[in-house]
């Protein structure tokens, strides 16, 4: 287990064993919240910005370079731990919360091209890469409830929130991740492509927006108790935490011909799904 996860799970155990749990909604009550969730990230929203530059080559370009809009964290951590302390008013009307919890950001690029090999000639072909970081998040989070089902089965709550990512420290002219590669176009034209991953910024400001779905068992006499909540909500950062710059030569009988510059930028946008359960708690004793 990671020392972010020890962490995480060491805050919870500790607030249960200081607290006394209450397995019913209170009127009105603290509570702790942990959770799990996955993350599908997405890509650069600046794409009128990524642009190829100072290109002498004449004609087209012999390729497609497009970004890649949607990422699961597969090379990140697949799921993401988080806790929240926050305060529920009377009825389940409004919660205010604040939490921490793991996330990442990813950026990256689709190339098609047509390669030429001499055995079996010309063929189409893609070159897909992306990459990201990992940063830890503290959020202030509002959650009104919009609706609920007759008997109060399952109640739907809208989420806000505003947070603050910060990422471990870096060399912002390091490249993290180098990547380079060559490949045939034409029997003496090839493209020589580099790539990388580069820290742009260490803390950056997201805002998040979603629904929340609780579903709530209830018990004889009426009373509630929750079973679990299913969230998704979209988080986008007010500036990158990274960037991917692609640079690509085209390179005929030895000579370079042109090159092309794109960059490609991680905000730490993206859906979380999210499973969690509030824990209502009391100070003292009843």
């Amino acid at each position: 287990m990671k020392q972010a996860e020890k962490f995480l799970v060491s805050i919870f155990f500790s607030l249960i064993c200081c607290f006394q749990v209450e397995d019913a909604f209170a009127q009105k009550s603290f509570y702790i919240r942990p959770w799990f969730e996955s993350k599908t990230s997405f890509g650069s929203t600046n794409w009128q910005k990524n642009s190829f530059k100072d290109n002498p080559y004449q004609g087209d370009a012999p390729f497609v370079l497009q970004n890649k809009d949607v990422m699961w964290q597969h090379n990140l951590s697949p799921i993401h731990l988080g806790i929240g302390f926050g305060y529920e008013f009377p009825n389940e009307k409004m919660s205010v919360e604040f939490n921490v919890s793991q996330d990442g950001s990813k950026s990256g690029y689709q190339l098609f091209f047509n390669g030429y090999d001499s055995t079996f000639g010309y063929s189409s072909g893609v070159l897909e890469s992306h990459a990201g970081i990992s940063f830890t998040r503290f959020s202030l989070q509002v959650t009104t409830k919009l609706f609920e089902t007759e008997k109060s089965v399952l109640s739907i709550h809208l989420i806000g929130g505003l947070s603050y990512g910060i990422t471990k420290k870096g060399d912002p002219l390091k490249n993290l991740i180098p990547e380079q590669t060559t490949f045939q176009i034409e029997p003496s034209t090839s493209l020589d492509l580099n790539s990388g991953l580069y820290l742009l910024n260490q803390k950056v400001f997201l805002w998040q927006l979603g629904l929340a779905g609780r579903v709530n068992l209830i018990k004889e006499g009426e009373e509630k108790f929750e079973l679990f909540t299913f969230s998704i909500y979209y988080i986008h950062g007010e500036r990158p935490f990274s960037v991917k710059p692609v640079t690509i030569h085209v390179v005929e009988n030895q000579n370079q011909m042109g090159t092309y510059n794109f960059n490609s930028y991680g905000y730490g946008s993206g859906l979380n799904f999210q499973i969690s359960r509030k824990i209502h708690f009391s100070f003292g004793k009843k």
